[in-house]
């Protein structure tokens, strides 16, 4: 109900300042795909075009919200969104400019998902959503970013391969086509035994990327983060820009830090503690990641 309620309140706000916004995920997956059942969720996911990211955030910041990883994003690592934490009802929602496993500029993605609009109803009130094939194109993308480590999207995935005909994930697939997803699309239906028969039924030959290879190969989370911290350093360009890469990625900003480490709440001594910590907790993932990472690149040769 809180997150129902901070859903209305954001995207009616958004509304008044003439900015379109489409909720990801939560509620309206709740409606579409599990009929009013129970369907559990932490946050609030929105999709906003780039090009109005700074008056999002502004209104987002009047509402009483602040990045819950600080002032700066972080630099180690591709981002298709960012989560805004307010502190008063600990309200969470998770900004998005654009959907994981996309290939194309994330202003481009936004012009080519939002052609097309479906409203759910939250909290009483009428929000925007993305329309059904885009709707079922983000469940697989998001089950093939987060694999058998998120049940919760292996069942969206389930249930949208249920429901689903085969006409509209001819839609979804198109649309992945557009907007250079293939291989995340390809990796989330073949997690599940329904979903390789509906690749094989569309035509689909194996399409993959090494990320995509990773999302879906991973079973570890932090072995996963340093495999694709290796893939993302091969993509930086230039030296400043991996320089930051890793930086950012041994250091994370002290506002990232003390969101997930009890630690480093504690004064100067216990952050300085803290970084140390995971230095230490790092050092077996990174050698695990770097062999998982070599092995997604060989296979993808």
């Amino acid at each position: 109900m809180l997150l129902d309620a901070a859903a209305t309140e954001v995207t009616a706000a958004l509304r008044r300042s003439q900015i379109p916004s489409r909720l990801l995920k939560g509620a309206a997956l709740a409606a579409w795909l599990y009929d009013g059942a129970d369907r559990t969720y932490v946050d609030v996911d929105l999709l906003v075009a780039p090009s109005d990211l700074e008056r999002v955030e502004k209104v987002l910041e009047q509402l009483g919200f602040s990045p819950a990883d600080g002032a700066a994003p972080r630099a180690d690592r591709p981002r298709h969104a960012r989560v805004w934490e307010r502190e008063g009802d600990a309200a969470v929602v998770d900004l998005h400019t654009t959907l994981a496993g996309v290939g194309i500029a994330p202003q481009e993605a936004w012009d080519v998902l939002v052609t097309a609009v479906d409203e759910t109803v939250v909290g009483g009130e009428a929000v925007e959503t993305l329309d059904v094939p885009a709707r079922a194109l983000h469940v697989v993308l998001h089950a093939a970013q987060h694999g058998t480590r998120s049940p919760q999207a292996l069942a969206d995935l389930e249930r949208a391969l249920d429901r689903l005909p085969l006409e509209t994930w001819r839609e979804s697939e198109a649309l992945a086509r557009r907007l250079d997803a293939l291989p995340a699309f390809f990796a989330g239906l073949s997690l599940s035994t329904e979903g390789e028969a509906v690749a094989r039924r569309l035509g689909l030959s194996s399409v993959s990327s090494v990320e995509a290879d990773l999302r879906v190969g991973v079973a570890r989370e932090e072995i996963l983060g340093s495999a694709l911290g290796f893939e993302w350093l091969a993509g930086a360009r230039g030296v400043r820009q991996k320089a930051a890469f890793v930086a950012t990625k041994v250091a994370p900003p002290p506002a990232w830090m003390k969101r997930r480490s009890a630690l480093a709440r504690r004064g100067y001594g216990g952050l300085v503690a803290a970084y140390m910590l995971r230095l230490g907790r790092l050092a077996p993932h990174t050698v695990a990641g770097f062999w998982a990472w070599r092995r997604a690149r060989r296979a993808a040769r």
